[in-house]
């Protein structure tokens, strides 16, 4: 049987959970505050790149109306997480 995750030490800062971004977040510096900015940028991008606020008309309404609250959702939490970035 496999040990717990406890026991193996992964969710320590040395085992490199967090990946090189999170890693460079963790920096007090500039460095650290784009690197906070990397995941609020992308929530705020993905809508726009992806047209989820344009869906053609010969898709179903209900798939419409979806992709749109989806993408007013990531558009909020970006807006969010950027405002709790830039204050951390």
């Amino acid at each position: 049987m496999a040990e717990p995750v406890e026991d193996r030490g992964l969710g320590s800062d040395e085992a490199g959970v967090l990946g090189p971004i999170g890693a460079l977040a963790r920096r007090a510096d500039l460095v650290g505050t784009v690197a906070r900015l990397v995941v609020p940028a992308g929530s705020l991008a993905e809508p726009f790149v992806q047209g989820m606020f344009t869906r053609p008309h010969i898709m179903p309404w209900p798939d419409r109306l979806a992709s749109s609250v989806c993408g007013v959702a990531l558009v909020a939490a970006g807006i969010l997480a950027v405002l709790r970035a830039g204050r951390a």
